[in-house]
């Protein structure tokens, strides 16, 4: 073979070989960094000159851009496995959360509304944090549950009126108390509806209830607006005027015919 044709094909080959395509640079990303630092330096220095032609070289050079691609692939399988790291915490930072709830709830039926509900209101209520701890997050839940357990219960034992007083009590003045004051507002809110329920359910004594407030209302109302209005929360006439509202009847103006 011609001796300038082999010197052609080598200086051909070693040219090949000199290139730095983007996977030489994404397995030497230091050699990487160092190329963009220098193809930035490059074409600061063209324009700094006024050298438009050789700054637009140096910004579309092939190992320039190489270099950048390189750089750029990496920091996008950076993020990506940095986002899959935080998700595999997050994980198992929430099945954790779930067995120490499991755990609080648990702890949380072998013990008293009373002592749920102040540790509650000293510890929970007075976190700074915006975190819910599961022991925190049990004890609302727990506290939920078993008012609703214990307003059930109320209901069923106790007459309206006597829950209506009990709300009172435990809502205003001196006598205070947050806690029952949800729980025998929800005691009587049960029983209220289950009244409603039967009234509509018994047109003949929603009637007779109806018209037995009417009447006693219209003979209050004749002297004191207010002695009126009082009858009218009594717990059977609250009940059947709530009932009359759902066949839009919404005052004691008058009986029912």
């Amino acid at each position: 073979m011609d001796v300038k044709v082999v010197s052609i094909l080598l200086l051909t080959s070693l040219a090949a070989c000199s290139d730095r395509d983007q996977a030489y640079y994404e397995n030497n990303m230091d050699k990487a960094r160092e190329k963009k630092s220098e193809c930035a330096a490059a074409f600061m220095q063209a324009l700094s000159k006024g050298n438009i032609e050789k700054a637009r070289s140096s910004s579309q050079d092939k190992e320039c851009k190489s270099a950048e691609g390189a750089i750029a692939e990496f920091q996008k399988i950076r993020q990506q496995l940095a986002r899959k790291k935080s998700q595999e915490n997050r994980k198992k930072a929430d099945a954790d959360y779930t067995k120490q709830l499991s755990k609080h709830k648990q702890a949380f039926e072998k013990t008293d509304l009373k002592t749920i509900y102040a540790f509650n209101q000293e510890i929970c209520m007075k976190s700074e944090s915006h975190d819910v701890t599961a022991k925190c997050k049990a004890a609302k839940e727990s506290i939920r549950s078993k008012s609703m357990l214990e307003a059930s219960i109320l209901a069923d034992k106790l007459s309206g009126d006597e829950l209506i007083d009990k709300e009172n009590k435990n809502c205003f003045g001196a006598e205070y108390n947050k806690l029952y004051c949800g729980i025998f507002g929800s005691a009587e809110a049960i029983k209220s509806s289950k009244q409603i329920e039967f009234y509509l359910n018994n047109r003949n004594e929603y009637k007779s209830t109806f018209n037995k407030c009417q009447a006693e209302w219209t003979r209050l109302e004749a002297s004191s607006w207010k002695a009126a209005s009082d009858y009218a929360r009594s717990f059977e006439c609250g009940a059947v005027l709530n009932a009359a509202r759902t066949l839009d009847v919404h005052n004691f103006h008058k009986p029912i015919d």
